[in-house]
């Protein structure tokens, strides 16, 4: 996209000049005038405005015509910041660095209210590379979630839950019945499914929705593999678990636990699966982490790929917050663009539809979720969203509660007794 040209009120804008309240376009019109005539900024600010707002109201304002309750004088557009400490602001506390772009009547030139006029906002970004991003915390979303720029970011939320929470296991556990290694000693290219006879070890486990028809582990298949007549071919695997082998490898454990590999899912008195189904408990609750595909209602769809529709955005300077704002100098950027979400109640995925993989929620202590709308780390102490953003699980929140249902189901063996959910499949 071409660098257009930023108009007279555009060009000195950075972060810090709206902290306490940035002048801008002297009215909505002037803005919408500015938008069409080429200026970048001027666009996004008039789209997040135009978008979230009643027609009727935003062409009342275009006209000149305001609420009642705006009886004063002063119509120019104001730009401030909205921090995490402004709960007031943020009615559906969405706790990262926002833009709040206003119109209307204000009383003098510093007003600001939340309340009045029309409201629009810009999500505040910054790339990890740049200095900006140790005071900004917002991240743009990923187009591809394979990437290293993606892995790394998961690597530190896993990192940062090792050093500083106590949710994962220190000692490495038992793992497993059976495994699927994914860098064997034998230095086969292929994955291998083997019996772990005892071994310990980290490992990942994957959590998704069958949907139709995918690859599973007969008992004719265990026995050519266990007497070394076949092996598992990641070609003839869905397209689901080839990914999860994927994020594995990237984040450098070796072993994947997946139900429909690991135990064999055929067999007259499917002695294997009653005898490995009660372990569910153990096998989730063990792992390192546990890969959850809430994105996909099929195996085959995968979930490393997805189409991310991509906002015009606008770079501006950034300066260290810490120092004065009419003396700083500037040391790094940020990318700001329209946020029009209406942040309307999550839906419920495929994942969450089903009895078994919602049990397998409940016992992970560690959660990395695939969505359509973003990825996020849950672990007992946090959840962190993709986007940057993060929230402690508190005692009253959804991940307590199922963290608190898990202390309730896990005896003090350690094990759980599923029958009652199993049956709600």
């Amino acid at each position: 996209m071409a660098d257009d040209t930023l108009c007279e009120y555009c060009k000195p804008v950075t972060l810090e000049s709206m902290r306490l309240g940035y002048l801008h376009q002297p009215s909505l019109k002037a803005l919408k005038e500015s938008a069409e005539g080429g200026c970048r900024l001027c666009r996004i600010l008039w789209r997040s405005i135009h978008e979230t707002n009643y027609s009727g109201n935003v062409q009342a304002h275009l006209e000149g015509r305001f609420f009642a309750e705006e009886n004063n004088t002063d119509t120019a557009i104001r730009l401030v910041t909205l921090h995490m400490s402004d709960e007031m602001l943020h009615p559906n506390n969405i706790p990262d660095d926002r833009i709040a772009v206003k119109s209307g009547r204000f009383k003098d030139s510093v007003e600001f209210s939340p309340w009045s006029g029309l409201g629009g906002r810009l999500k505040v970004t910054a790339r990890l590379d740049d200095p900006a991003s140790n005071w900004i915390k917002g991240r743009q979303l990923l187009a591809d979630l394979s990437s290293h720029e993606a892995i790394d970011r998961i690597r530190g939320w896993l990192h940062h839950c090792d050093a500083d929470h106590k949710c994962s296991i220190k000692a490495a556990p038992l793992l497993p019945n059976r495994i699927i290694d994914l860098d064997p000693p034998s230095g086969s290219q292929h994955p291998v499914i083997r019996e772990s006879k005892g071994s310990v070890g980290r490992y990942v486990a994957l959590s998704y929705c069958w949907g139709s028809t995918q690859m599973k582990l007969s008992q004719g298949l265990w026995e050519r593999i266990t007497n070394g007549t076949d092996h598992l071919d990641p070609s003839q695997v869905s397209r689901t678990i080839r990914d999860g082998m994927n994020v594995t490898r990237q984040l450098g454990i070796r072993y994947l636990w997946v139900d429909a590999l690991c135990i064999i899912q055929d067999g007259d008195d499917q002695q294997d699966f009653l005898h490995e189904s009660v372990k569910m408990a153990q096998y989730y609750g063990d792992s390192y982490l546990t890969l959850a595909v809430g994105s996909a209602e099929s195996c085959h769809e995968g979930f490393l790929e997805r189409f991310i529709h991509q906002e015009e955005t606008c770079v501006i300077p950034y300066a260290n917050p810490s120092q004065d704002p009419e003396h700083c100098d500037c040391i790094g950027t940020v990318s700001v663009e329209a946020d029009t979400t209406k942040y309307p109640t999550a839906p419920r995925t495929p994942l969450a539809l089903r009895a078994w993989t919602l049990q397998e929620t409940v016992l992970s202590r560690r959660l990395l979720l695939f969505e359509n709308r973003h990825i996020s780390f849950s672990c007992l102490e946090r959840t962190v969203y993709e986007e940057g953003y993060s929230e402690t699980n508190s005692s009253e929140g959804p991940w307590a509660v199922m963290q608190g249902a898990r202390k309730v189901l896990v005896l003090k063996s350690g094990m759980l007794k599923l029958e009652g959910i199993a049956c709600a499949t």
